[in-house]
C-alpha cells in the first residue's frame, strides 16, 4: 500500500515541476519575441517627407523636428510664423525666400542664419485659410 502512495506523490511532484518548466520556457520565448520586434533607428537619415519638402532646398539639407538655438531658444514643428519671427528676428533672414502652392494654400520657404547655424524653414497652413506654421526645418 505504501508503494502505490509513494508513486502517486512522486508523479504529482514531477508534474508540477514540468508545468513550471514549461511556463518558464514560455515566458522566455515571449521575452525574446518582444526583443526581436523593437525598432532600431536607421543609420541613414531620411531626407524629407514628400508632403512638406520644398522644391528648392539646398543640397545636403537634413530635416529636424526640433531646432535648438545658441541663445537657448528652440523651434519645433507646428510653431507659428509669429513665434519664429519674434525668436529669430529679421536680421537672421538670409534673403532666400520663395513661395509655392501646396494642398492647403500657400507655402512659404525662408532661409536663415542664426549664430553659426544655417537652416531653412518651411511655413504652411495646416488647414485651409489657417495661420502659417512650421511644417519643416532643414539644417545645412
Amino acid at each position: 500500500m505504501d508503494a502505490s502512495r509513494l508513486r502517486l506523490g512522486s508523479a504529482a511532484e514531477w508534474s508540477v515541476a514540468v508545468v513550471f518548466l514549461l511556463a518558464t520556457v514560455g515566458v522566455g520565448v515571449l521575452i525574446l519575441r518582444e526583443l526581436g520586434t523593437i525598432d532600431r533607428p536607421s543609420v541613414q537619415p531620411q531626407i524629407a517627407a514628400p508632403a512638406t519638402a520644398p522644391a528648392g532646398l539646398p543640397a545636403l539639407s537634413i530635416p529636424v523636428p526640433l531646432l535648438r538655438l545658441p541663445d537657448g531658444g528652440e523651434l519645433r514643428l507646428g510653431d507659428s510664423l509669429d513665434k519664429a519671427s519674434s525668436l529669430l528676428g529679421r536680421e537672421a533672414e538670409t534673403g532666400v525666400q520663395s513661395v509655392e502652392q501646396c494642398r492647403t494654400g500657400t507655402r512659404l520657404i525662408r532661409g536663415y542664419e542664426y549664430g553659426r547655424i544655417r537652416f531653412t524653414i518651411v511655413f504652411e497652413p495646416f488647414e485651409r485659410n489657417g495661420e502659417f506654421r512650421i511644417a519643416g526645418m532643414y539644417v545645412q
